[in-house]
């Protein structure tokens, strides 16, 4: 499985990473437990308790996050041949194959992974660091120790929004301690108790201190992050789509913004890992938000006069509507007693939208 280490029959996924993880861990931990031990705590015990009752639950609720998004599979797609292929690379002159789909006008590829032996839905990459190929894989998290794809995506949204508003909450909570010392220490000047004055001014005021660098750096990355990828969600990309994919193309995986959210809101499928027997014409059929179904898809030859093809339309066939290729299940080879017309340059198939989430 690569270098992801698969535990519990595939409930839990350790990405290669895991020193990475312990950190964000750590980062989390550290000033949390730092910050409600020195200031949360003399704050209870100075001037009230019930201010500070939200902040407690705040960084488990981050840790249990953290751990859902990195302990879940992203969308490995196990490492296997598809039926009747020979565990070596593919050979395209054995047969038919799909080399390119169209989505919306545009031309997407569909590859075989020389490394995990399969044939990539759409939106599915190889991670060169976890060495596995991942479901609309969306970007390597170091900060997870795995990559995000179609089944830990939401938890990792939840993850930096929930992180988001902690470092928010937290920043709230100091300005306001700074406040409540300085009143503080002006209502015990006052009174001309100046011993006390200082000691609630710096019991209050002063632990703090190492918190505000962390919170500051943390929080203004993570808001950043965090409206990027509800961009992303509503134009419906990946971070490797808007990475890779320049931005005056047309990106064919993007419907309405109501589209895109309903799409994310979606229950993630069951993870593969957990699969004793996998379908992996199946993946090819569920594309993403696209299916390619048996019944519409049809092979064809580029003509001599390419005017007569139109790639940015649907499929116009030379090949006669009543009698086209037969379309094998497993998408590799036609049979080989039909007599194959003249050779072309590529194969193209027609692909057509459909409300099919990863």
């Amino acid at each position: 499985m690569g270098r992801a280490k698969v535990l519990l029959g595939g409930r839990i996924v350790l990405g290669p990473e895991v020193k990475y993880l312990i950190g964000s861990v750590l980062l989390i931990t550290l000033p949390s437990a730092y910050f409600l031990l020195t200031s949360a705590l003399p704050f209870s015990l100075l001037v009230h308790w019930a201010p500070m009752i939200p902040l407690y639950p705040l960084p488990f609720l981050v840790l249990y996050l953290l751990l859902k998004a990195s302990l879940t599979d992203p969308g490995i797609i196990p490492r296997r041949t598809l039926p009747g292929v020979a565990d070596t690379p593919f050979d395209p002159t054995a047969g038919i194959a799909i080399h390119n789909v169209v989505v919306h006008g545009n031309r997407m590829n569909i590859r075989e992974c020389d490394t995990c032996h399969i044939y990539r839905p759409l939106r599915t990459y190889h991670c060169r660091i976890c060495d596995v190929c991942v479901r609309k894989h969306d970007h390597h998290c170091p900060w997870l120790g795995t990559c995000v794809g179609a089944h830990n995506y939401k938890s990792f949204i939840f993850l930096i929004v929930s992180v988001s508003v902690y470092c928010a909450v937290l920043a709230l909570y100091l300005v306001g301690i700074w406040l409540t010392a300085i009143v503080s220490g002006i209502y015990w000047l006052a009174k001309e108790e100046y011993v006390r004055a200082a000691y609630t001014f710096f019991v209050l005021a002063v632990p703090p201190l190492p918190v505000a660098p962390v919170v500051v750096v943390v929080g203004s990355g993570i808001l950043m992050l965090t409206a990027q990828h509800v961009k992303l969600i509503a134009r419906g990309e990946t971070t490797h789509e808007y990475l890779t994919v320049a931005s005056s193309s047309k990106k064919p995986f993007q419907g309405s913004w109501f589209r895109n959210i309903h799409e994310f809101l979606r229950f993630s499928p069951q993870s593969l890992l957990r699969q004793s027997d996998i379908d992996y014409d199946a993946l090819l059929d569920h594309s993403g938000s696209y299916v390619i179904r048996h019944g519409t898809v049809r092979m064809a030859y580029e003509p001599a006069e390419p005017s007569v093809f139109e790639y940015s339309r649907a499929l116009h066939s030379t090949v006669d509507p009543e009698d086209p290729f037969e379309f094998v299940e497993e998408c590799i080879a036609v049979d080989p007693a039909r007599e194959e017309p003249e050779p072309a340059a590529e194969k193209v198939a027609v692909i057509e939208p459909a409300m099919t989430a990863l």
